[in-house]
């Protein structure tokens, strides 16, 4: 079963849409939760149980919240362009992997579990030169970064985001919506 949940709304027409599709349109967020939280609470034990075996369909060891590196890979490798990246050790390495980039850079630190780096300060964009490089990777690194993205700045009319989970006993869940700060 579908679901889409569009708490910004949607014309007539998209509606309609989804309306000869048979995928219900929820458009307020609050409801949506109330009734996913309901279905959970109306599953029989027999089923949660079974469907706790459930593995990462991107394989062994690929759960939970994805780095940015972890996930950008994936996608290259599903055949999605994307942009160049190197996910360094050292502000040395940040420096390094910009200059063969060239052009402006961002830097992200990449922090286990963490989904939203830009409220933890961890992303920077537009750096440049080698004393900048340096010293915001530095700075990443001193705010517990494991590792540093660097990539170069794209501009483009759109960023979105993608996210993927299950739930048992639900099943999946496929998220689409505007990504960076609106994230």
């Amino acid at each position: 079963p579908h679901v889409l949940i569009a708490p910004g709304g949607m014309t007539d027409d998209e509606r309609s849409i989804y309306r000869d599709g048979s995928v219900p349109v929820i458009s307020d967020t609050e409801t949506a939760m109330a009734a996913i939280a309901g279905a959970r609470a109306s599953s029989g034990p027999g089923e949660a149980e079974q469907d706790d075996v459930h593995t990462s369909p991107f394989g062994p060891g690929l759960s939970g919240v994805l780095n940015d590196f972890d996930s950008i890979t994936l996608l290259a490798e599903a055949g999605v362009p994307m942009a160049p990246m190197a996910a360094v050790n050292s502000a040395e390495e940040a420096v390094k992997a910009a200059a063969e980039q060239g052009g402006p850079v961002v830097l992200k630190g990449l922090l286990s579990g963490v989904a939203h780096k830009s409220d933890l300060g961890l992303v920077v964009v537009g750096v440049e030169g080698e004393e900048t490089i340096r010293a915001q990777a530095e700075r990443l690194f001193g705010a517990g970064a494991e590792r540093v993205l660097v990539q170069p700045t794209v501009h483009g009319e759109i960023e979105a985001l993608l996210g993927i989970v299950h739930e048992p006993p639900l099943g999946h869940f496929l998220m689409f919506g505007l990504g960076g700060v609106f994230a």
